[in-house]
């Protein structure tokens, strides 16, 4: 492989041209835009961009249209049994067991309710070595989440005795799910999880038992919140305090070897603007999404890795927001949600300590706004363009690359012009290389872009040479319709548009 240093990706890609609107400035020669490396190339873990495959909401481990097209993404992390699930799972039967009571909050309750329906579509039970099956189908490593909220240490133990007498305990273990939320408040769960030091107190106590059943080379992972990432509107009250301050007094020790983080943010607590059917409204939408995926993530992602030096970062879940809005239509365009899955994962690839980032969620469940797929009238599934954005992120990123980011530095960064003060680099681009070759560059702008390729890859064969641009106001749920672009003297990126390369071994 050739080096890449800074001098020659001065030279090799000089500019990225601003194509001017053809009738006011048809003789007006392009503006040239410099996309140079930003930072050192990073060599990324052999797996890092993953997503939660949710076993227990609807039938996927056992339908093999739904397995291939998972397979295709080239996902390297899943999870088991999945979210908040996870604490009320009992491996035994394979079933949920929820027990609501009056005084149990509105997200107990919800999952009461609903339990006994999965439950019910699953009568056998979802068990471990089912998913396992599963997740070596797909090119996926599980992760597995055991029940430290409803379960006891012994019975959770005799779990792993039994996964490792069976040749499959887990190589990465994730101790439960988001205790600082406490089930959005519930009084069984919060005197359950009180505060930081009583659930590191508990997570050591099952992580020591857990071990003598691990792998020798297993990763294990307590819990840390968002560092306020969520953006709450009102700081005062006190749940929200407990959020905002939960991650007080975390600290690096010796046994655990990551920390786990969910970074979820509603676009209301962004911007005030909610109609994404007009170009203004989705483009300000658009502005503060993409600057809180840009300087938001980063400084939460900073804050963490100053807190625990030497330790990884585990994304576990993350997405513009989680299942939320019920049966709701989704009220971002596909094409917004494409650009925040795109910028996303340029900033986590720019941070040396997260070691994996798992999207919230791949599903097929039709009856959703999330779906992530839809079904191709030919009994298979056709991939939603945010979808397919990340199948190409984890084809580029998974299996041991180097990666070096591009950007503009002389370019202006665009406000998010929402609630907070942050900002975004309008063209982001990331090069891969080990194995294939693979650039992926984001033009997040309102004007197509014209790029220039190094010398090394202008003289090699495109094996693949792609775009999506899905128009930013189309509302519903699009197909990805990515288009060919011609690489002969350049590569045009359309506006808003993610785009790939892929050069052969």
């Amino acid at each position: 492989m050739p080096k890449v240093t800074r001098r020659s990706l001065l030279a090799a890609l000089p500019a990225v041209a601003l194509l001017a609107a053809p009738k006011a400035f048809a003789q007006a020669r392009p503006q040239a835009l410099a996309l140079q490396a930003a930072g050192e190339p990073r060599r990324l873990p052999e797996r890092i961009v993953g997503a939660s495959l949710e076993a227990l909401i609807e039938h996927l481990i056992d339908d093999p249209a739904k397995v291939a097209a998972v397979a295709r993404m080239n996902l390297a992390y899943c999870r088991f049994p999945g979210g908040s699930q996870s604490n009320f799972y009992d491996w035994r039967s394979g079933h949920l067991d929820f027990r609501a009571k009056p005084s149990s909050s509105a997200y107990v309750k919800f999952w009461a309710g609903i339990a006994p329906r999965i439950n019910a579509a699953f009568p056998d039970g979802v068990h471990y070595e089912d998913y396992v099956r599963f997740a070596r189908a797909v090119g996926a490593d599980p992760i597995l989440l055991p029940n430290l909220e409803t379960s006891t240490l012994e019975d959770q133990t005799a779990w792993l005795r039994q996964l490792a007498s069976e040749g499959i305990a887990p190589h990465h273990v994730e101790m439960g799910n988001e205790f600082y939320l406490a089930m959005l408040n519930d009084p069984d769960s919060m005197a359950r999880w009180p505060n930081l030091a009583a659930q590191q107190r508990t997570i050591r106590r099952y992580a020591d038992a857990f071990r003598p059943y691990l792998p020798k080379d297993v990763k294990i992972a307590t819990q840390a919140a968002d560092e306020g990432y969520f953006a709450p509107a009102s700081r005062g009250a006190p749940f929200v305090q407990r959020l905002l301050t939960w991650n007080n007094g975390l600290k690096a020790e010796d046994w655990f070897d990551a920390v786990t983080i969910h970074t979820y943010c509603a676009p209301e607590n962004l911007t005030d603007e909610t109609a994404s059917d007009t170009v203004a409204g989705a483009r300000s939408i658009l502005d503060a999404l993409m600057a809180h995926a840009d300087d938001g993530l980063a400084a939460a992602l900073a804050a963490l890795a100053r807190r625990v030096p030497g330790k990884e970062i585990w994304i576990t879940e993350w997405s513009r927001r989680g299942g939320g809005y019920g049966g709701a239509p989704e009220p971002l365009t596909d094409a917004v949600l494409m650009h925040a899955v795109a910028r996303t994962h340029f900033t986590v690839l720019r941070g040396p300590a997260v070691a994996m980032t798992l999207y919230f969620t791949v599903s097929f469940a039709q009856a959703t706004p999330w779906a992530a797929f839809l079904p191709d009238g030919k009994g298979g599934y056709m991939p939603r363009p945010q979808t397919l954005a990340l199948g190409w992120l984890g084809q580029a990123a998974n299996g041991g690359r180097t990666y070096q980011r591009f950007a503009d530095p002389g370019a202006t960064r665009v406000p998010g012009g929402g609630k907070l003060n942050e900002s975004y680099s309008p063209v982001e681009a990331g090069l891969f290389r080990g194995g294939k070759t693979t650039l992926l560059v984001q033009n997040a702008a309102a004007s197509p872009r014209s790029l220039q390729l190094p010398p090394d890859l202008a003289s090699r064969p495109v094996e693949i040479a792609e775009t999506l641009s899905p128009a930013l106001t189309q509302q519903g749920r699009l197909p990805a319709a990515p288009m060919p672009v011609a690489t002969h003297a350049g590569v045009d990126l359309p506006a808003y548009s993610l785009t790939r390369l892929v050069w052969a071994e």
